[in-house]
């Protein structure tokens, strides 16, 4: 089992993860737009 401190360390490592994770998608999905405006 893990103590307490352990599952919280988990646990914000994972929530820091998941917003780093979505904010990358979110950026390359922005890029993404911005480029197919350009071509057209």
């Amino acid at each position: 089992m893990l103590t307490d401190s352990e599952l919280q360390t988990l646990l914000h490592e994972c929530a820091l993860f998941s917003i780093t994770t979505n904010t990358t998608n979110i950026m390359t999905t922005n890029k993404t737009k911005l480029q197919s405006k350009a071509f057209t």
